[in-house]
This record gives C-alpha cells, sequence and structure tokens, in this order.
C-alpha cells in the first residue's frame, strides 16, 4: 500500500494495479513447484487460441 497525508491522517492506495496484483500470484505459484516446464507447459495448453496468439506476439519474433 502507498500512503499520502491528508490532513491529520493517510489515504491509502494500492501500489499496483489488478495485472500487476494476477502476474505477482502466479510468479509465486510458479516459484512453488519444481518442474516450471511441465507447469507452462499445461498453463499454455490450456489457454484459448486467442490468448495464445496474444502470447505469441508479447514473446516477440522469437517466441
Amino acid at each position: 500500500m502507498q500512503r499520502t497525508p491528508r490532513g491529520r491522517s493517510y489515504a491509502y492506495a494500492p501500489v499496483t494495479d489488478e495485472p500487476g496484483l494476477t502476474a505477482r500470484q502466479m510468479y509465486r505459484v510458479m516459484e512453488g513447484g519444481s518442474d516450471r516446464a511441465s507447469v507452462l507447459t499445461r498453463f499454455v495448453d490450456e489457454l484459448s487460441d486467442d490468448d495464445e496468439d496474444l502470447l505469441r506476439r508479447l514473446l516477440g519474433p522469437e517466441g
């Protein structure tokens, strides 16, 4: 949480947005497993065609 002074108290705001939070949760799950390749393979196998295409674009021309 980020804290900003407001009068005699503070206003709090999240440090990250929803996509950042989700990515951090995914990373933590990955860190807990012993076979990252299998986890990633199964994750990709479950993606919709559109999400798989998006992932390929995000990985770039060599992905």
